[in-house]
């Protein structure tokens, strides 16, 4: 396996490939930041040094049936013109998101031609994680509102009331 599937296939331009392993039928690429990407995350500044590293696990753009996840070494760094100690910034997923921008995007694509339920039996996730993509994206659009004013929740309830015969 190379970088440039994790690089041009999945997005991930900013880190490394370092192994692959296959658990309970889904795929775990193990990656970690390319060292010319490590900056100091309050500062900006190259000149840091690695003093530990965490494991964070996102899900990302499956491969045909399987489900896909990254498993991103994430070092921590002491930067050295600020003194700061944070972890390195994961580029990939947003922060506290069990999923990568990829992901989002690609569940938002499903939405527009199939219903909440069935993306999120398609992919195996909760219906629940496919609304929250949902709402968070249509946040972001112009006059977003979610709220029982907008139309927005009350679409969301007729729909789940559709695809769950409630």
């Amino acid at each position: 396996m190379s970088t440039s599937l994790i690089y041009l296939g999945f997005g991930a331009r900013t880190y490394k490939y370092c192994n692959t392993k296959y658990q309970e039928g889904a795929v775990f690429f193990h990656l970690e930041q390319k060292p010319e990407y490590q900056r100091c995350v309050v500062c900006g500044s190259r000149d840091v040094i690695r003093e530990g590293v965490e494991k964070y696990t996102v899900r990302t753009l499956p491969i045909g049936s399987r489900a896909v996840f990254f498993v991103l070494n994430l070092h921590v760094l002491r930067c050295k013109e600020c003194g700061a100690v944070r972890q390195e910034s994961r580029d990939v997923a947003e922060p506290r998101k069990s999923y990568t921008k990829a992901f989002a995007r690609y569940v938002l694509g499903l939405v527009e031609h199939m219903t909440i339920s069935a993306v999120a039996r398609h992919l195996g996730v909760g219906w629940g994680l496919v609304k929250s993509i949902l709402k968070k994206d249509l946040e972001k659009k112009p006059g977003g509102t979610c709220g029982e004013k907008s139309g927005v929740l009350p679409l969301m309830r007729l729909r789940y009331a559709r695809d769950t015969g409630t």
